[in-house]
């Protein structure tokens, strides 16, 4: 499948999710189920966008990336609590909150597709050096 093609995807129905979230109020309750579900579906998306990237790096490294993906994405149950705790101690509005991560969520979308694009457009294989420990980038024929 066209990985860059599903970040956009992903990108747009997380981004939206939050944003529809941020403006969502207690008298339109509908705006709340819909969010839910585009950042069920893009949180979803998310996660098997991620899992190429254990195809991307020496076979000795794919159990940390495959691990790495599944952590992340259990982890990202906690952006409510987080945005709960901020909210109650530091007094930060709910619709400043989650149109800030909405914002992270573009961003981070945003670089993800172009990084992808550009590896995809450029031919190159990434994988880790574990001896100088850093991601190097090779191009693969052409």
């Amino acid at each position: 499948p066209n990985v860059t093609r599903i970040v956009v995807i992903t990108t747009i129905l997380v981004t939206l999710g939050f944003l529809l979230t941020s403006i969502a109020n207690a008298e339109d309750f509908s705006l709340f189920l819909i969010s839910s579900v585009l950042l069920s579906i893009g949180g979803s998306f998310a996660m098997t966008n991620a899992f190429p990237l254990g195809f991307l790096v020496e076979e000795s490294q794919m159990s940390f990336i495959f691990t790495a993906v599944n952590c992340l994405f259990d982890a990202s149950g906690a952006t409510y609590s987080l945005c709960y705790i901020l909210y109650s101690s530091v007094g930060i509005s709910r619709k400043t909150l989650f149109l800030g991560v909405a914002m992270i969520a573009l961003f981070l979308g945003t670089s993800t597709t172009v990084i992808w694009y550009l590896i995809k457009k450029n031919n190159h294989k990434i994988y880790l050096n574990k001896k100088k420990k850093k991601i190097l980038f090779y191009k693969t024929g052409g």
